[in-house]
């Protein structure tokens, strides 16, 4: 039996193929924390017509916490 999912294809604001035949939903990777991205493009895979995706911001980077199980006193 056939595959028939729907997956697309990524392009980023240059038109470099950034995701391969990837379902929904995509995830792109490689992306900068806290950064809006701007004229990416998804096409269904094969396809030649492509879909301008909103602008998109990633979410910021979160500090961690010193681990307080190394951060201790001892005697």
């Amino acid at each position: 039996m056939a595959d028939t999912t729907v997956k697309f294809d990524i392009f980023d604001d240059s038109g470099k193929k950034i995701v391969d035949a990837q379902p929904s939903p995509v995830t792109i990777s490689g992306l900068t924390a806290g950064k809006t991205y701007k004229g990416y493009k998804a096409a269904y895979v094969g396809a030649t017509a492509q879909t301008t995706l909103d602008d998109f911001t990633t979410a910021a980077a979160t500090a961690t916490a010193p681990d307080s199980s190394t951060t201790g006193t001892s005697k």
